[in-house]
C-alpha cells in the first residue's frame, strides 16, 4: 500500500502479523498491527495523513501519520478503533475532504464512519458482501461493488445509481475506483478480467 505522492509504502500479511514501513526497498519500521487476527485490507487518505486497516477480527484501526517537519511520514500512531461489523473486514476507503471512512464486511454490512468524531454515521444497504469501495473526493459520492453489482451513493446514503454487471463467478468484479472523466460525468472504472468504464 503506497501513500499518494509518496515513495514510502506499507506492507502486511507477514508471519508476525506486523505492518512494515518501507522506503527504497529497505524496511524502516515494524509495527504491531494490533488486530486480533490477520490484516485483510488497508488504505491511505489522498493526502497520506490517515492510514486505516481492517482485519479478520471485524475491527477497523485508524492511524495518523507522524511526519517530522519537511519530511515524508516516518511512522504512524493509532488514534482510534472503529467497531460495528461482526465479521472479517473486506474493504475500506477514506476521504479526508469529507472526513469519512467507508468499510464493508463479510457480514454484508457497509458502514459510513465520521472521522472527526470517530463514530458511526449510517449503513448503506447492500444485501451482498461488498468487495471494493471508493469515495469521490470532490463530490463525496461513494461507489460500492459486490461481485456482480455496482451501487453509487450520495454522502448522505441516498442510492443514486445501480448497475448489475454479471451473474457468475466468471463475471465477478474484483475492484472499482473513481477516475478522471469529462466535465459533467462521473466515471467508475471496474476490473472484472478487463477494464470497463461506466459513465453515470
Amino acid at each position: 500500500m503506497i501513500p499518494p505522492g509518496n515513495s514510502r509504502y506499507i506492507s502486511w500479511s507477514h508471519p508476525d502479523n506486523s505492518l512494515r514501513l518501507w522506503h527504497a526497498e529497505k524496511c524502516h519500521g515494524i509495527y504491531d498491527s494490533k488486530h486480533d487476527g490477520i490484516v485483510t485490507c488497508a488504505t491511505f487518505s489522498q493526502n497520506g495523513k490517515i492510514f486505516a486497516t481492517g482485519g479478520s477480527d471485524g475491527v477497523i484501526r485508524v492511524y495518523k501519520s507522524v511526519k517530522p517537519t519537511g519530511e515524508l511520514p516516518s511512522s504512524f500512531s493509532q488514534c482510534e478503533i472503529l467497531s460495528g461489523h461482526t465479521s472479517t473486514i473486506r474493504a475500506i476507503s477514506v476521504s479526508r475532504p469529507y472526513s469519512i471512512l467507508v468499510s464493508s464486511s463479510d457480514d454484508k454490512s457497509c458502514i459510513v464512519w465520521d472521522l472527526n468524531t470517530m463514530s458511526f454515521l449510517r449503513k448503506l444497504p447492500h444485501g451482498e458482501v461488498v468487495i471494493s469501495i471508493d469515495i469521490h473526493d470532490l463530490t463525496g459520492d461513494i461507489v460500492t461493488c459486490s461481485a456482480t453489482s455496482i451501487k453509487l451513493w450520495s454522502i448522505n446514503g441516498e442510492l443514486l445509481s445501480f448497475q448489475k454487471v454479471g451473474n457468475s463467478s466468471e463475471d465477478a468484479i474484483t475492484c472499482c475506483t473513481f477516475c478522471p472523466s469529462p466535465e459533467g460525468y462521473m466515471t467508475i472504472q471496474v476490473l472484472i478480467f478487463n477494464f470497463f468504464n461506466f459513465l453515470l
